[in-house]
């Protein structure tokens, strides 16, 4: 329920772990191999390959904690990496790609778990927006704007936590979700 899947050729890699080569070119460095031996850097370098595909680092839960079209900039320690031909995958992928997982080689969103991610967003902005009113408020020494915008905000925080996204089934819900107006200062 709330999952969109999305088939599309990519390359699982494998997962990547720590190694020491025998004789490493910088020493010191962390380098890092995948089960078959094949050294992250020997693709990560390989420019002609990295061009032309994202690179999604997957934990164990097959979450996506990484993805990015500069290979050079991932470090894949204890992930799975996926090799996704950029005329293959979502247009979206390099932001999106977050709220998202690979499962069996599929490319799954789940738009409750976005939506819910996005609301904490939401909140953590608005209760960084009125952590000094809250103080002001509790000191005393609140000024009667600052405390009504802090009225303001506090229904905007109630708003956003009294939102049902658990239900949401596709795209379409996730971009109908009516999410609460900021307040006006």
């Amino acid at each position: 329920m709330g999952q969109f899947f999305w088939s599309m050729m990519m390359n699982n890699l494998g997962k990547f772990d720590k190694y020491t080569p025998d004789d490493p070119e910088f020493p010191g460095a962390m380098y890092l191999r995948n089960g078959d031996g094949t050294d992250w850097y020997s693709i990560a370098w390989d420019e002609a390959r990295v061009i032309e595909n994202i690179y999604a680092a997957t934990n164990d839960d097959c979450d996506i904690v990484c993805v990015t079209d500069d290979a050079t900039a991932l470090v894949p320690l204890g992930l799975t990496v996926w090799e996704i031909p950029k005329s293959e995958a979502p247009s979206d992928i390099l932001k999106q790609g977050y709220g998202a997982s690979i499962v069996d080689g599929s490319y799954v969103i789940n738009y409750a778990a976005k939506a819910e991610s996005q609301r904490q967003n939401l909140l953590a902005g608005a209760n960084s927006s009125i952590a000094d009113w809250r103080t002001e408020l509790q000191l005393d020494v609140i000024s009667d704007d600052d405390k009504a915008s802090l009225v303001k905000w506090m229904a905007y925080i109630k708003a956003l936590k009294a939102l049902n996204l658990s239900s949401l089934e596709d795209e379409a819900d996730y971009n109908a979700i009516n999410w609460p107006r900021l307040p006006s200062s």
